[in-house]
C-alpha cells in the first residue's frame, strides 16, 4: 500500500474563492483518479491536498492538467507520502468523511455526518478502531 497527495496551491490575491466550486474539483477528481481510500485536508503548505491510497500515479500526473480554476495558482503531485503510517481507523474514518462530504447533499447534520462514518467502518472491531487509529497515540 502506498499513498499519494495531489497538492493545491491557491492564488494568494484572489478574492472570489469558491468553495463549492473547489469541492466540485475534488469530487470530479476522486471520481477519475480514486478507486480506494482518499481524504483531503487544507493546510498552510499546500493549501490543500488530496491523498490517495495506491494512486495510479501515471494517469494522474497525465490528468492533472484537465483541472483548473481562477482561484488555483498550480496543482502538483508528490508521492509516497507517509499516510501508510496514520491509523487504520483514522484512514477509514477520514474516507468516509471525505465521500459524505463530497457526494451527499448538504443538507445532512454534523450527526448525521458522524452516524455514517461509524455505519462505513462498522466490519471493523470497535477494540480494533481504537487500538490502530491515531486516537491512540
Amino acid at each position: 500500500m502506498s499513498w499519494g497527495h495531489i497538492e493545491f496551491y491557491f492564488k494568494k490575491d484572489y478574492k472570489d474563492f469558491s468553495l463549492s466550486e473547489f469541492k466540485c474539483i475534488l469530487h470530479h477528481m476522486v471520481l477519475r483518479f480514486c478507486k480506494k481510500r482518499k481524504f483531503y485536508l487544507f493546510e498552510p503548505t499546500p493549501d490543500c491536498f488530496l491523498a490517495i491510497e495506491d494512486p495510479e500515479v501515471e494517469y494522474i500526473l497525465k490528468h492533472l492538467k484537465d483541472f483548473k480554476a481562477d482561484f488555483i495558482k498550480k496543482i502538483t503531485y508528490k508521492p509516497n507520502t507517509e499516510d501508510i503510517y496514520n491509523g487504520e481507523g483514522f484512514l477509514n474514518v477520514m474516507d468516509a468523511v471525505t465521500n459524505h462530504i463530497l457526494f451527499t447533499p448538504s443538507s445532512h447534520s454534523f450527526q448525521h455526518i458522524i452516524h455514517c462514518c461509524f455505519n462505513a467502518y462498522a466490519a471493523v472491531k470497535e477494540k480494533d478502531f481504537y487500538e490502530n487509529s491515531v486516537l491512540s497515540s
